[in-house]
């Protein structure tokens, strides 16, 4: 029999009767009732339903209600229901078709003995799981039918009759939870027997298809997404396997507040290692630790089933009775907007839905095409069928109306009501509109708002009136649904001009505010075209106006004029740009200032006043800082949410449109006074935001306090900025150390030393530079400290923040490669903490340690361990414990660099434990990589391994990147050592990515010689020439002379293998004898040159320990690098 009636439970409820909706089902409870009983294959008792629905009503008058929805039901749907006077039964005829009964009756069919072929037969339980096939369960696998499973879970839609809650009926609400649970189970459960299936038959994209689908259904379902880590290995997608890895990490942090369980590290260990790829890899499901770098990706979900037919009230003109607009020009995008707009009006408990926006934001536009889709009837609708706005639809403009006096008389007008004489206009609109069914749509209510008690008449008075309100400001009445409105889809940051994509894997055309920049340009510019040197600049456009459409189209006109790029560096500089001289445009929409000033002239004075003092905050503020900041309270900020002037995110923060930012800002500057006085509030309370941080930053609250500093970036960027315009000490004291960890934390040494030196420069000033000069001229020793014979400050405090800001400074410059200009600011920084005396005694402790490691990197041990040695008295006579666990550290660290590995050991287990009682993991990762060094050289290699991988897991919590690369680095010669080259590769590779991200040349330097070394070894001998030869340079550029040491070593490597033997041999003799190689490199060396022995000729040993003097360390670079090039 042909299928007239489809009912779909699975999902959003939907009633379709031959192709078209059915729409006119007066309550919600009377499709909940049909869900019920849908789901009930026997008769289900009338009284049970009654109270199942009507449970704080007598049970009479439930079982009446449960009759008037029965009665319902059969008239929609006859022939459905079998009824007498104690129960009902849903028993649809075969003219129905039910998406739950459907999917059960497939998933019967579906799973039945069938024979896989002989390959995919299971192994027995004592045999190891060897290949990555194993890895997805026979039994699984076994005996279904995969073309109708997949058409099963095709029917899944999403939860069971989503969105059907009622807050009076709190049994059905429980037993629909547990009914939708049920089903989410099954539908998971079919789609790892179809990934089982699929992977088994070597069916790699079906697999991946159905585990990305059950990711939507469950995004934080481990086991899914160790299934498709696994799929995307196997098919040699590594980046992607372990990105998903991320992936599930932030899904289960964001669902279930907990980290991946260890069958997930082990996986993810076991592909970031190399041991699983593309077609093999031993299983090992726990006791794998926790690691890795993972970058992430965003993957397309797999297709959902075909929607159902688009509203049956697209289509067809409209009547006569309707008094839309037409537009003038196509409507682009929104198609999400229209829905949620088309649902609500449908929805029988929402009677008033207010799209709520900023001006010039689209919401008229919106609202005209919403109406427009109103006005049209089902083409199939049949005589008795009427359209859900019968009595038509009206589109009202109120933007002329100088007050809410005129409210009524406006509206009747619209509707073509003639009062007549002797009775109260209200009433009498009211009693015109009581049985009406139609739809009004009032446009601009922003300043209106006084008549909004008539609204709510109208919604009492008139069940069947619907209004579609269009208002920079809410309602606020109780009947009110709101709906804010925001600017187009933009493209991301990461859009990349030469593929045209982004992240989200969406071509650039493909956002809507492009489509309408790009609409609106060709009409002003019929040549114009999407170039792929416009791209990148059209993508800015669109994010400065945040898509906003008014912006968007006001900004496209000048390309009669004006390339994108100049047109994005006008919107940045002046607001007035975007403006148009069009006739027929309204007078409020010819410019973005226009927009603006009309929702200025509508707020309060102390609404505006807020509105232009939080022009001070950048990156949007948070609650407590604009009350301390400006003095706005709670209310004064929703108010200003409610007008759409500000929006407020789900944690709470508050943020604004850029455009209306620069508005704010204007008006601000309006008042210079006024301006200064907020600026040097804001500068303090984030100067003291950080002070609150420093303990934290060094205790156990890292990573918190990471997060609300990088929340706050911008605020605190802009504070310190204005610190140090207006000299402002005890600010830049406050929060410069912790502004320190951060940057350090970060890795972001670029900023922090441009940060820092312009503090730093400020403070010096003219007296400072003179200062400066007569330092240079004093010609000061390598290693002798700088002295300042005048300070070019008097103030004490001032002195104290400067030599800090230097000391920082200079560390900063040193991690970017520049040793020269680091040292020399660490010792001025040291020398004017010095002449503060004993009040800044405590502050020489930065400045000792850092110094001490300049130094240790240099390979310059005596005077890094006399700085060292001197920072350990100052840290206990101080009691700064923090201090001294740094100090501990770095010596720990000379110590192993000297071949003292007891000393080593122990000064780092000391820092590690002091460290560990302050709660300070970051410092611990230092602490776990020195000793990791050491046991590494003690070829102690699983216990090596170990204190890498711990130190890797808490840089990669709190996101220190140079600590991440560090022990990737470092990971990557234990793996070697054990055998595992292509994995030890694989993680100097990803090393030196990061460092390269973050600038850091010594880390460059490092993991390109580690590649040279590994490459050959691999047998690419051009490859580690390359590699050696930049890290030569490098090295050399920087003087970074224990670096250029191990890279010697790694050539000598290279020309022994092409038979320059000789040359090898010169520099072996050379690193053996350097003050700057360290034990390690010189244990190379050795080794090398213990190989070489017998195929030396006796007088090769005398020649050999001459060869040190008769050539120089740069001679011989130089001679490499030569030779290197040819």
């Amino acid at each position: 029999m042909e299928i007239i009636y489809r009912i779909r439970l699975l999902g959003m409820v939907q009633v379709e009767k031959e192709g078209q909706l059915l729409r006119d089902f007066e309550s919600r409870k009377a499709l909940a009732l049909l869900g019920y009983l849908a789901r009930h294959d026997q008769p289900v008792s009338r009284s049970h339903l009654a109270g199942l629905f009507w449970g704080d009503k007598e049970e009479a008058r439930g079982r009446r209600n449960l009759s008037r929805e029965l009665s319902q039901l059969s008239a929609h749907l006859p022939g459905c229901f079998q009824t007498d006077y104690y129960t009902v039964q849903f028993s649809p005829p075969d003219s129905y078709w039910v998406d739950t009964l459907a999917l059960a009756e497939l998933v019967r069919s579906g799973i039945e003995k069938t024979q896989l072929p002989s390959s995919s037969k299971a192994k027995s339980s004592s045999e190891p799981i060897k290949t990555i096939t194993d890895r997805f369960p026979y039994h699984l696998a076994e005996g279904i039918h995969p073309e109708k499973l997949a058409q099963a879970v095709a029917l899944y839609r999403g939860d069971f009759m989503t969105g059907y809650f009622l807050d009076d009926c709190p049994e059905f609400e429980a037993w629909l939870v547990r009914e939708q649970e049920s089903w989410r189970r099954q539908v998971t459960e079919l789609l790892e027997r179809l990934i089982a299936y699929h992977a088994r038959q070597g069916e790699a994209d079906e697999a991946l298809l159905h585990a990305r689908r059950w990711l939507e259904v469950e995004p934080w379902r481990e086991r899914a997404h160790r299934y498709l880590m696994t799929l995307l290995a196997q098919q040699g997608e590594r980046t992607a396997a372990l990105a998903q890895f991320e992936i599930c990490r932030r899904a289960l942090a964001e669902e279930l507040a907990v980290e991946p369980g260890a069958e997930t590290v082990a996986l993810y260990e076991q592909i970031r290692s190399g041991e699983l790829s593309r077609g093999g890899g031993e299983y090992t499901p726990s006791g794998a630790p926790k690691g890795g770098e993972s970058r992430g990706e965003n993957f397309s979900p797999a297709p959902l089933p075909l929607r159902p037919p688009a509203d049956p009230l697209a289509s067809s003109a409209p009547v006569s009775l309707h008094q839309v607009p037409t537009p003038a020009t196509s409507f682009i995008g929104r198609a999400e907007e229209l829905a949620q707009i088309a649902a609500h009006l449908r929805d029988p408990a929402c009677h008033l839905l207010t799209l709520v926006g900023p001006g010039g934001v689209g919401k008229t536009r919106l609202a005209i095409q919403a109406a427009w889709q109103a006005t049209r009837p089902s083409p199939k609708a049949g005589a008795r069928e009427t359209p859900s706005f019968a009595d038509g639809v009206y589109f009202i403009p109120l933007d002329a109306l100088s007050s809410a006096e005129f409210l009524v008389s406006t509206l009747a007008d619209a509707l073509n009501f003639t009062f007549y004489s002797g009775a109260n206009p209200t009433n009498q609109l009211l009693n015109f509109l009581r049985e009406k069914r139609l739809l009004l749509v009032l446009d601009n209510f922003e300043h209106l708002l006084a008549g909004a008690e008539l609204i709510a008449d109208i919604l009492k008075q008139a069940p069947q009136v619907k209004i579609l309100a269009v208002s920079r400001e809410r309602l606020n009445l109780q009947e009110e649904y709101l709906l804010p409105i925001q600017g187009l889809k933009i493209p991301e940051t990461d859009f990349h001009p030469r593929t045209g994509k982004a992240k989200s894997r969406m071509a650039l055309e493909e956002y809507s505010a492009v489509q309408l920049f790009l609409q609106r340009a060709q009409t002003v510019n019929p040549g114009f075209a999407l170039s792929e040197a416009e791209k990148l600049c059209v993508a800015h456009v669109c994010r400065l106006t945040e898509g906003t459409p008014l912006a968007l189209e006001l900004a496209a006109a000048w390309l009669r004029l004006l390339s994108c790029q100049e047109i994005a560096q006008e919107i940045e500089q002046n607001l007035d740009f975007l403006t148009t001289s069009l006739r027929n445009v309204p007078e409020r929409q010819r410019s973005l200032r226009a927009v603006f000033d009309y929702s200025w002239r509508l707020l309060s004075a102390e609404e505006r006043r807020v509105f232009r003092q939080l022009a001070v905050f950048t990156g949007g503020f948070q609650q407590e800082a604009a009350r301390q900041v400006i003095g706005a309270s709670l209310p004064l900020l929703l108010a200003l949410v409610d007008k759409s002037l500000l929006r407020r995110t789900e944690t709470g923060r508050y943020t604004r449109h850029l455009l209306l930012w620069q508005y704010a800002a204007e008006k601000l500057a309006e008042t210079p006074q006024e301006k200064e006085k907020i600026q040097d509030l804001h500068s303090n309370y984030y100067a003291a935001f950080l002070h609150d941080r420093e303990g934290r930053l060094k205790g156990g609250q890292q990573r918190e306090s990471l997060a609300e500093i990088g929340l706050e970036i911008e605020n605190i960027r802009a504070a310190w900025r204005w610190a140090v315009e207006r000299g402002q000490i005890n600010s830049l004291d406050q929060a410069l150390e912790s502004l320190f960890h951060f940057y350090d934390m970060r890795s972001w040494f670029q900023e922090g030393a441009e940060m820092f030196g312009l503090a730093a420069t400020s403070l010096a000033g003219e007296q400072g530079s003179r200062g400066a000069e007569e330092r240079e001229s004093g010609g000061a020793g390598e290693h002798q400290e700088t002295r300042i014979s005048k300070s070019p400050i008097s103030n004490l405090q001032s002195q104290i923040v400067w030599g800090k800001l230097l000391a920082r400074q200079g560390w900063f410059t040193f991690q970017l490669g520049q040793h020269e200009p680091a040292e020399t600011l660490l010792l001025q920084g040291l020398d004017l903490l010095r002449q503060a005396g004993s009040t800044a005694l405590g502050e020489t402790i930065f400045s000792l340690n850092y110094l001490g490691a300049v130094y240790r990197h240099l390979g310059q041990y005596e005077p890094a361990q006399k700085y060292l040695q001197e920072s350990l008295l100052v840290c206990r006579e101080t009691g700064d414990t923090f201090g001294l666990t740094v100090a501990l550290n770095i010596l720990g660290q000379v110590a192993y660099l000297q071949g003292d590995y007891p000393e080593a050991q122990r000064l780092c287990q000391e820092s590690l434990g002091l460290k560990q009682k302050l709660g300070d993991r970051r410092g611990a990762t230092f602490s776990f990589i020195y000793l990791g060094q050491v046991a590494y050289t003690l070829g102690e290699y699983p216990a090596a391994k170990a204190y890498f991988e711990e130190s890797l897991a808490v840089c990669q919590e709190i996101g220190d990147r140079r600590g991440i690369a560090l022990c990737l680095n470092y990971l990557g010669d234990v793996v070697q050592m054990m055998g595992e080259d292509q994995g030890a590769r694989q993680l100097y590779e990803e090393s030196l990515a990061i460092f390269k991200e973050i600038g850091n040349q010594w880390g460059v330097i490092s993991a390109k010689i580690k590649l040279g070394i590994i490459t050959d070894k691999l047998g690419e001998t051009p490859a580690a020439r390359v590699y050696l030869n930049q890290a030569l340079k490098l090295a050399l550029d920087i003087q970074a002379i224990p670096l250029v040491m191990d890279t010697l070593v790694g050539w000598a490597a290279l020309l022994v293998k092409g038979g320059q033997v000789e040359q090898a041999l010169e520099i072996l003799a050379l690193t053996l004898s350097h003050p700057a190689s360290s034990r390690e490199n010189q244990d190379r060396a050795a080794r090398l040159l213990a190989e070489l022995e017998p195929q030396l000729p006796k007088e090769a040993g005398q020649t050999k320990q001459t060869r040190d003097r008769t050539r120089t360390l740069e001679m011989m670079v130089k001679k490499i690098l030569r030779e290197g090039k040819e």
